[in-house]
């Protein structure tokens, strides 16, 4: 059986990164975006964040809370 490894790799790209032009939301759909092929034909993204055990949308999640899982 292979062992299966997992690895935290920093960067240095934050939630601040043009903050004042993008937000939030406008940087995770940057980073969807650039890894999705052109022909995918996505029209929708719904992005979930996970506190206190609930998954709650982007627009509402509590940001004094810390986040257990994102999933887009």
């Amino acid at each position: 059986m292979t062992e299966i490894k997992t690895y935290r790799i920093e960067t240095s790209l934050t939630t601040d990164y043009r903050k004042e032009r993008w937000g939030l939301e406008r940087i995770v759909l940057d980073g969807i975006s650039n890894h999705l092929p052109a022909d995918s034909k996505g029209t929708t993204v719904s992005v979930k964040f996970k506190q206190d055990g609930a998954y709650v949308d982007m627009k509402q999640y509590d940001s004094t809370k810390s986040v257990e899982e994102i999933v887009i």
